[in-house]
């Protein structure tokens, strides 16, 4: 017999989860912009080659500011991308975790008042390239940066230094850009705003459209609530004593999302290793009732589940079935994809005995790819409101 379950991490309840993939959508939007930025400002892709362009420059690891790239980026364009896509942000900044806030702060950046200081190092040499980390690979031929300076007087023809002269190339290869530049800033802006009001807009859409928590409605439309359940019991017809932990079943209807009941761990395979065509949950509700729904929350993703009941209220069976040709079938397998899943029945079953079937095992956590366990940390029974 396998192992005793793991202790299980308390599962989120549903708002919170859909919150919480709404975030997490939201961030993959917020570092696709910032990427596009970066590739607006020094014609590379960060993260390898993408659209055509090389990849951008790394040390150490970490991907190098626009500046330390590109010659003439905004001082405020590369503050702006290091904060969305430092890790994390150099100088200890605040970084940009929504696109509102990107729109906001690109709105401010300014151009510099010189490219180049007299701090930057730069070794241009007969036809220029910028200091980069040995072995970045930044070719010496580039495009222009995004935000160029403004221009600077045309010094009289004299004598001029080595650093003297490389400036005055690196302004050159700057000059006739400034439109298209601008125009991809206004973009970058317009894009940054739009994602951030579509993210708004689903956020309220979904919480205006969420039903009360004591009044939702069944697949078919009807008005719903819980019904009681008397009694849980593991189910495990195809092992030796029938049963999978049964002194933990109770936890998967003790209203506490926070505590389980688990099955064993399988190995070699998410269908229990090959051992066993699944193990359950008899859900007692102590007396025939009408059932149209089972709303599930699983301890982990994905779980794939049948759900069985016994036969009508005219002939109620006193005990629940120990075989699973004697349990009623109600459609076909389902695959959760995420912890919560609710299941409704194409019609409405008066039954007492309801049988939650777990056919395949999502991945222990710690042990993807060697170890499966099925975690089940509250099952609710739902019926047409009185």
């Amino acid at each position: 017999r396998a192992a005793a379950p793991a202790p299980t991490p308390a599962a989120a309840d549903d708002p919170a989860s859909d919150a919480v993939a709404r975030h997490a959508g939201e961030q993959v939007d917020v570092r696709a912009l910032g990427r596009i930025f970066y590739a607006c400002l020094v014609a590379r892709w960060p993260g390898g080659r993408g659209f055509g362009l090389p990849p951008a420059p790394t040390e150490h690891g970490r991907l190098l500011r626009p500046r330390q790239v590109r010659a003439g980026v905004s001082r405020d364009a590369d503050r702006v991308c290091d904060r969305i896509l430092g890790q994390p942000p150099r100088h200890h900044e605040t970084p940009l975790t929504s696109p509102r806030e990107i729109a906001d702060e690109l709105a401010l950046v300014t151009e510099d008042e010189s490219m180049l200081d007299d701090n930057t190092e730069i070794t241009l040499g007969e036809i220029g390239i910028l200091p980069v980390a040995a072995g970045n690979g930044v070719p010496n031929s580039q495009p222009p940066a995004l935000l160029p300076t403004r221009p600077r007087p045309v010094p009289p023809p004299q004598e001029q230094s080595r650093l003297e002269r490389s400036r005055e190339m690196a302004r050159q290869a700057t000059q006739g850009h400034r439109k298209p530049i601008w125009l991809g800033i206004v973009l970058l802006v317009v894009i940054a705003a739009l994602v951030s009001y579509l993210v708004g807009r689903q956020s309220a859409d979904e919480e205006a459209s969420a039903p009360a928590p004591d009044s939702r409605s069944s697949g078919g439309g009807t008005n719903v609530e819980p019904l009681g359940i008397a009694k849980v019991e593991a189910f495990d017809p195809l092992s030796e004593d029938g049963e999978e932990y049964p002194e933990n079943a109770h936890l998967a209807a003790d209203g506490d999302r926070g505590t389980a009941w688990e099955t064993s761990y399988y190995l070699s395979s998410s269908d229990f290793g090959n051992l066993k065509d699944g193990v359950g949950l008899i859900l007692d509700l102590g007396s025939p009732q009408e059932v149209t729904d089972i709303d599930i929350q699983y301890g982990a993703a994905p779980t794939t589940y049948q759900i069985y009941t016994t036969s009508a209220a005219s002939d109620p069976p006193s005990e629940a079935p120990t075989e699973t040709n004697d349990w009623t079938r109600q459609g076909e397998a389902v695959e959760a994809t995420k912890d919560h899943s609710k299941y409704s029945l194409e019609e409405s079953v008066t039954t007492r005995y309801v049988l939650l079937w777990l056919k395949d095992l999502p991945p222990e956590s710690g042990y993807e790819g060697s170890r499966w366990r099925g975690i089940v940390n509250e099952v609710q029974v739902e019926g047409p409101t009185s």
